[in-house]
Order: C-alpha cells, then sequence, then structure tokens
C-alpha cells in the first residue's frame, strides 16, 4: 500500500464554502435518495419551534479533526440531549454533516428539534437491541455509553459507505451543537477478493475472541485508546444482518462494538475494505473522495481517530472482551447449523463467577468449543470449556436457553468453594464469595459433603448422588443463578 501522503488537518485549510441542509433535513435523515433534490421552504405555524432564518453555513473542509471522546464529554452531550428533548433547544441541535454529501428525504416542516432527535433515539435503541436510557430528556451520568451509541448509530442510519460523518459546529459563541467536531469514518467490508474465506473474516488480535465479521457489513471506525502498556486498540462498531433468537426484537441491522488491535486493523483494510487506508502508528485514516477534482491524489481525505477516554474504553470493553460462539449443529436446518442467540460470552472474573482456588492466571487460560451431539439442534449442545497451561479443564461455560445467557461452572462438580458447617437439612453459613448465600436441596436432603478441593471429586459426587439429591439450586441474594443436575 503506498504510504498516503501527510495532509494538514487544520481547519484553515477550507477550501470553500458550501451551503449545507437545513436543520431539520439534517437531523431527519433516516435514508439515501437515489436523484438529487433541492429543499423546499416549508410554511412554519406560528409560535414554531422550528429554525426560520438562513440555515448555517457548514465549512467544507477536506480533513477532519477528530475529538477526545471521555465520561466528561459525553456527559455534556447527555446534557445537550436532555436540552433538546425538554425545551426544543435549538442552540444545540445536531448537524451532522456526510462528506461525499448525499440526498436525505425531504423533511416535513413540522417536526420540532425534540422530535426529530427523539426518532434518532428511537433508531438507535431499535438497533443496538437495547432500550437507550435518553428518552425521558434526563442527564444520568450512567448513560454516557447510551450517548455514544446514539452519536454512532446516525452512520448507520444514513446508510453511509465510504464517506465521513462530519458533526459540524459552524457556530459562534459559547455553546455548541450536539456531538460538535467528531467524526466518523464508514465502509462495507468487501471480501470479494477471498473466496476462500467463505463471506466472512474470523477476528484473529483483538476482541471478542474468534469474533465472525461477515462480508458487507458496515464498519464505523469509533477511536483508538492506548493502556499503560502502550498497546494501541482501535474500537469500531460492526452490522449483522441475520436474526440471532435472543429474546430481543431484531432490527437489520444490529450494531456491536468490537476492539481490534492496530495490526488486525491494518490487516481489513489492505485486505477488505477497499478506500479506506491506515499505516500502523498514523493517527488517521484516509480515503478517496471521487467528487473531489483530479488528479487522484487531490482526492484523498484524511480522518483523525476521536480519541477514546479509559472510562470509556473499559466499558467497551465490559462487552467485548470475552469470547464469540457463532453458531451450534442444527440437522434440521438447511445450512445444518444455527445462529447462537448469545455469541457473546465474557471471560471469567473472580467478581462474577465461583472459580477453583488454584485456578492460577485468569488472562493465561485457553478456549475450546465442543459439542454433545446428543442435544444437537439445541444452544445447550455447545459448552466452552476453559484449559491451564497443563491442559487442564479447569472451567465450563454452559449456556441456558430458558435465561438467554451463559454462565461458567466447574467442570462436571458442584458450584461451591469449600463448603465447611453443612448439615443435614441446613444451608452453607461459611460461604466463601461475598454475596452468595443460600443453597437449596431441591428433590433430596444432603447431609454429607466431602470437600471438592481437598477430597476426591468423583467420590463426592457418588456420595451427593446415593443420598438421593437429585439438584442444587445456587441463589445469589435470592435470585437463582444456575442449578447442577446429578
Amino acid at each position: 500500500m503506498k504510504t498516503p501522503k501527510t495532509i494538514p488537518l487544520s481547519r484553515r485549510g477550507f477550501l470553500k464554502l458550501s451551503a449545507a441542509t437545513s436543520l431539520g433535513l439534517a437531523l431527519s435523515a433516516c435514508g439515501i435518495a437515489d436523484t438529487k433534490i433541492s429543499t423546499p421552504q416549508p410554511t412554519l405555524p406560528k409560535d414554531s419551534k422550528i429554525a426560520t432564518d438562513t440555515p448555517p453555513i457548514i465549512p467544507e473542509v477536506k480533513n477532519f479533526d477528530g475529538t477526545v471522546i471521555d465520561t466528561a464529554y459525553l456527559n455534556a452531550q447527555g446534557i445537550k440531549i436532555a436540552s433538546i428533548l425538554k425545551n426544543d433547544s435549538i442552540d444545540f441541535a445536531p448537524l451532522p454533516n456526510p462528506v461525499p454529501k448525499i440526498n436525505p428525504p425531504i423533511p416535513s416542516g413540522k417536526e420540532t428539534p425534540s422530535q426529530l432527535l427523539s426518532k434518532d433515539i428511537k433508531y438507535a435503541s431499535a438497533h443496538w437491541g437495547k432500550e437507550l436510557g435518553l428518552s425521558s430528556g434526563q442527564s444520568k451520568s450512567g448513560n454516557a455509553l447510551d450517548v455514544l451509541r446514539l452519536l454512532i448509530s446516525k452512520n448507520s442510519q444514513l446508510r453511509l459507505d465510504q464517506a465521513v460523518l462530519n458533526w459540524a459546529n459552524p457556530k459562534s459563541g459559547v455553546s455548541e451543537s450536539l456531538f460538535a467536531n467528531s467524526s466518523l469514518y464508514s465502509e462495507r467490508l468487501n471480501l470479494i477478493n477471498f473466496p476462500e474465506l467463505g463471506g466472512q473474516h474470523i477476528l484473529k488480535e483483538g476482541y471478542p475472541q474468534g469474533l465472525v465479521i461477515k462480508d458487507k457489513s458496515r464498519l464505523t471506525v469509533v477511536g483508538r485508546n492506548k493502556i499503560t502498556d502502550g498497546t494501541e486498540r482501535v474500537v469500531i462498531v460492526f452490522e449483522e444482518y441475520s436474526k440471532r433468537e435472543d429474546g430481543t426484537t431484531f432490527v437489520d441491522p444490529r450494531l456491536r462494538f468490537a476492539v481490534l488491535l492496530t495490526a488486525e486493523f491494518s490487516a481489513i483494510n489492505k485486505d477488505f475494505l477497499l478506500n479506506q487506508e491506515y499505516l500502523t502508528g498514523e493517527d488517521h485514516i484516509t480515503f478517496t473522495d471521487a467528487t473531489l477534482p483530479s488528479p487522484a491524489e487531490n482526492q484523498k481525505r484524511a480522518v483523525k481517530f476521536n480519541v477514546l477516554g479509559d472510562d470509556v474504553m473499559q466499558a467497551i470493553e465490559a462487552e467485548t472482551k470475552g469470547l464469540w460462539v457463532e453458531k451450534y449443529a442444527d440437522p434440521a436446518s438447511g445450512t445444518k447449523f444455527s445462529l447462537f442467540p448469545q455469541p457473546f460470552l465474557r471471560y471469567p472474573d473472580p467478581k462474577m463467577d465461583v472459580l477453583p482456588s488454584a485456578i492460577g492466571d485468569i488472562a493465561a487460560l485457553k478456549y475450546e468449543t465442543v459439542s454433545d451431539k446428543k442435544l444437537e439442534g439445541k444452544p445447550e449442545s455447545v459448552k466452552v470449556q476453559a484449559k491451564d497451561a497443563s491442559e487442564k479443564v479447569v472451567l465450563e461455560a454452559l449456556y441456558s436457553e430458558k435465561d438467554k445467557r451463559w454462565e461458567w461452572d466447574r467442570p462436571s462438580t458442584l458450584l461451591w468453594k469449600s463448603p465447611t458447617n453443612l448439615n443435614e437439612e441446613e444451608s452453607f453459613s461459611d460461604w466463601h464469595t461475598p454475596g452468595w448465600s443460600d443453597i437449596k436441596k431441591i428433590g433430596g436432603t444432603l447431609s454429607f459433603v466431602n470437600d471438592p478441593e481437598k477430597g476426591n471429586v468423583l467420590e463426592y459426587e457418588k456420595t451427593a448422588e446415593s443420598l438421593g439429591v437429585m439438584r442444587v439450586q445456587v441463589e445469589k441474594h435470592g435470585t437463582p443463578l444456575v442449578t447442577r443436575q446429578f
């Protein structure tokens, strides 16, 4: 790949000014027309909150700066969202500026800023598969990642491909438009030159581990972050177009986060993104805008990465740092497999899981997916085994179709850690993990326990079975979590 020429990213490089679409047009964009259109001037009712003055002039820039996206930034945008929703504030109304230009549908001329923004929030909620905590017009610090989801979803809403969405801020004074100065580039994955991949790319360096991204999925570059050891990561959002039976209402496309190491991001750019260029270590990506006058060198635009704060990165990692289980065997399906309802399985966590005391370094565990042929056709046929350095299985993840979630468990043993004070018809009083309290005995009583960490595990299970214990259910704060069947 040819090394792109360094392009100044200052806004002093403005080439020209062009009139942008009206505020209502920019806010309500949710599709792409096939032909050029003009914007009519709507007849406004009295006391309308819609801006009646000349639409703002958005500077035409060749290159785009990013911004710092941390919790403070997202909370500040949350305050603007609340102001728009509660007060129909035009001061903060967003001005998404797609480059190259597209032609969204003409607005009705009767919608206020709050109505238009409510539509954007509704779109984002549907396509992320979760209700964003923004509709009430209340700014809450816990909603920071939902604010980011709203920002990202606009690229999908406008169906951008080989284009950047720059959130303009042409105003002078104190107030800034919603998401002002942020820039997100989108392009569809193209595997046309790699038929041997079968229409999908499996993530090699990043997470979720083993993530499968399909051909033609739109990738949106959210930003980058460096961890303490200097390793740089790039956050993207990818789209899924096939329904998974995960208990939510599926709306095409479903948006999901992913985190790539820069080597992986560079490889994807080189092989699968035909118009995006990135060299490891650079602070920007470049793309070709054929609407600019030739020669080709003049058609290059640069987009600087947004810089993600550590707090935002941690929140994204909570949704991505783990394993991806794509499918399970299903003989009744035409393809002989079905998509896994909940493909994301987080890594084991000592704060959330009952782990063996001698498990060692969790980060060093290796994972393997195994299937039970007797259960083929069901998601429960798949389990994930975690192995230590000696290849010993130390944990298993089992999927509950009823609860639509994964749970980490000890392999082929009961679920507790070294219980001591157990008598007949009593629950464990010496529980080693705070918050875990009650062991209910169902279908029998348990009057004797051989410590699984100090004794023979097989003998332990035989003892439990011989006493007529059919199932043991573990609860946390009164909520049933997992049940072991003997």
